[in-house]
């Protein structure tokens, strides 16, 4: 069998397999995908009637705001509360009160707005909105029948939310309620209750959706229902043991598997659990199927149209090379040679390999001359090189000179700088740890107070949780010089210089700050524009781009973390209002921890 139709088969087998694998996860996606569309359906309506409920209860309490503010109708409150209503001599006064009260009721605003607003207190006066006609109140209600009179007192002017229940005032009429009562601060001051119909509930929580259903909870009293027929037992529990999410539960009075999103309002304290029987949500399932055959099949047809083409156009090089391999010589490099044809390609390939190798074992004996010589001028090339060892000895000598000569300074330099050059010149490994970076480091503050003496302060704070740290080598030694070497080149003023280090939240930093001349906005800015350059190059070629990446400079420094920490880094370069500081950082990680 010819390699191409090997080829062919062997590669529509395996796409066959990949489209039934492709055809496989499309429909798990698929499904998954819908939903979670539907799930965050859910969400959305339940936040969005949160919301609105927030906006009702609110206006509601507005109202009571507005009416309780005007210090007319306080007047008119306090002379009811603090008159008894058989007192002749004030009789006037009582129902000139109420008169101003009964005006602010009958706004406008208040009667479209609201079913009922309705001002009752311990003296027996019964005042509300909307009085008249069918809806005329009963003036005769006895307050201390009030169903809620008990939950409402002593709240210190807390609004009260009463579910659902019959308007308790009604005269000729006592329609399906729910309202927002307040009891009004000051000795026996009275009530003020507001309150909407049911409908505006089923308005409020009326579900997009058909077979969506809506039930609301206030504390553990159930507040509204789109549906009569609900297991009350069986929401309760679902609201108890979910926060804000997603469940599946099987209720118990259908038997039927529900999904529930449940969210509560930090408002008013209502609980909205938006209910969808599962069955329902992945009815339209089925539907996906045709789709996920027609995505597998178009998939694999352009699978196989690929590899027909492919095959050819892999084979055809392969043929040519065996020819040309087979006919090549010294001699005849541009002579166009024929060939018979070959059955099977990969032995014909061989054979004219193992050919090709016989003729160019011949030129390899003759080029083996040539070879050892380059090798030999190679050679002659290292040895000319500097041995880092020899700088070691170098100083060693200096120290041993310092010694007879009782210099102990001379021999501390030496010492420090040998130190410096054995970890600088180590270039088997590219990282070190924070605590090593700081032995170092403080080997180049010993040097550089050699050298300054007093214009020379620093201090050293970095937490022993960060010691273990992966850094690039020679990271803070740069940044201390860069400090000395810009920040103080033209001022005669004492050099002072802060290294410090932390862990906070999960992230550990280092930071270098000095008072000298700072950066300046233009370096700053340069600065960062590189950095986001060679951020965008690290991402789309981190591999090639490692190893360009050398020197000491800020940005390289950069793409030297950006290397180890990715993302997670943190990089600033910051001018204060005497000096500059650079701090980096990153998440902290265990991979990123010397054992």
């Amino acid at each position: 069998m010819k390699f191409r139709r090997k080829l062919i088969i062997t590669y529509t087998a395996f796409m066959l397999a990949v489209s039934v694998v492709v055809g496989i996860g499309y429909q798990g996606y698929s499904m998954k995908q819908y939903k979670y569309n539907e799930y965050m359906n859910m969400e959305i309506l339940a936040r969005h009637m949160i919301q609105n409920a927030d906006f009702t209860l609110q206006s509601m309490e507005d109202v009571m705001s507005y009416f309780l503010s005007d210090m007319e109708v306080l007047g008119a409150i306090n002379t009811l509360s603090n008159t008894a209503a058989g007192d002749g001599g004030r009789l006037s006064y009582r129902e000139e009160a109420r008169n101003i009260v009964r005006s602010k009721l009958n706004t406008d605003y208040i009667i479209n707005r609201f079913y009922r607003v309705v001002y009752f207190n311990q003296a027996g006066d019964i005042i509300a909105s909307n009085d008249d006609g069918s809806m005329l109140v009963d003036s005769g209600k006895a307050i201390e029948d009030y169903p809620w009179l008990r939950h409402i007192e002593g709240t210190r002017g807390k609004p009260v939310l009463i579910p659902d229940h019959e308007d308790y005032w009604g005269l000729k009429q006592n329609p399906h309620v729910f309202s927002l009562v307040k009891e009004i601060q000051g000795p026996r001051l009275g009530f003020l209750e507001i309150q909407k119909k049911d409908d505006d509930l089923e308005e409020l929580f009326k579900a997009e959706k058909q077979g969506m259903d809506v039930v609301v909870f206030h504390g553990s009293d159930l507040f509204y229902s789109s549906r009569k027929d609900i297991s009350r037992e069986f929401y309760s529990a679902a609201r108890d043991s979910a926060e804000n999410g997603i469940q599946e539960a099987v209720n118990p009075g259908t038997g039927k598997e529900e999904v529930i999103f449940d969210y509560t309002s930090d408002e008013n304290g209502l609980t909205i659990l938006v209910v969808e029987e599962k069955e329902k949500i992945t009815e339209s399932l089925p539907a996906i199927l045709p789709v996920t055959v027609l995505v597998s099949g178009c998939f694999f047809l352009a699978a196989i149209f690929i590899i027909v083409i492919l095959s050819n156009r892999l084979t055809r090089p392969l043929i040519q090379l065996k020819e040309t391999m087979e006919k090549t010589q010294i001699d005849n490099l541009a002579a166009e040679l024929v060939s018979d044809d070959i059955t099977d390609e990969i032995m014909a390939v061989n054979q004219a390999y193992q050919n090709l190798i016989a003729r160019l074992n011949e030129s390899m004996v003759r080029e083996k001359r040539l070879s050892l010589l380059q090798l030999q001028a190679q050679f002659d090339l290292l040895q000319t090189q500097i041995n880092p060892h020899f700088l070691y000895n170098v100083l060693n000598i200096l120290a041993d000179r310092g010694v007879e000569n009782e210099d102990d300074m001379t021999c501390e330099i030496c010492g420090s700088l040998a130190s410096m050059l054995r970890y600088s010149l180590n270039t088997k490994e590219r990282y070190a740890s924070v605590e090593d970076e700081l032995a170092y480091l403080r080997q180049y503050f010993f040097l550089l107070k050699c050298r300054y003496e007093h214009k020379l302060e620093y201090t050293i704070d970095v937490e022993k949780n960060i010691m273990k740290v992966i850094i690039p080598k020679i990271i803070l030694q740069q940044f201390v010089e860069n400090a000395v070497t810009h920040g103080y080149e033209n001022t005669a003023e004492i050099m002072k210089i802060e290294v410090k280090g932390w862990q906070e939240n999960g992230f550990w930093y280092l930071l270098v700050r000095d008072g000298g001349a700072g950066f300046g906005e233009d370096i700053i800015r340069r600065t960062e524009q590189k950095i986001g350059k060679i951020r965008y190059q690290l991402t789309r070629n981190r591999n090639n781009l490692e190893a360009e990446i050398g020197g000491l400079g800020l940005v390289n420094t950069y793409a030297r973390l950006y290397l180890i920490y990715g993302e997670q880094l943190v990089f600033k370069i910051t001018d204060l209002q005497k000096g500059a500081e650079v701090l980096i950082g990153a998440q902290i990680s265990q991979l990123l921890f010397t054992p």
